[in-house]
């Protein structure tokens, strides 16, 4: 399983909740969805980090979330946080 190697480092649990941002790209789209598979399983608030994707808005559709302008070495790049959970404000 794919997650045996990258939950270690890329999904860390604080104080119940769930926060995942993946070092690693994930090439294959059937890694994606076994990642989002996992994640809605989770009895927990997630929170999870990426680039847009259309595919990840069609599996957690009803998952709230931001898009967020951000720059990095490539320059200004749009990102976004999905969360399963209701925000109370954004910082």
């Amino acid at each position: 399983m794919v997650w045996a190697g990258l939950c270690g480092s890329a999904v860390s649990e604080i104080d119940q909740k769930v926060t995942c941002s993946l070092p690693l790209p994930l090439r294959l789209r059937e890694d994606h969805v076994q990642l989002l598979g996992l994640l809605q399983q989770l009895p927990c608030q997630v929170m999870l980090s990426g680039y847009p994707s259309q595919l990840y808005d069609d599996l957690i559709g009803d998952w709230h979330s931001i898009s967020v302008q951000v720059m990095n070495q490539a320059g200004v790049v749009c990102e976004k946080v999905w969360f399963n959970f209701e925000q109370e404000r954004v910082h």
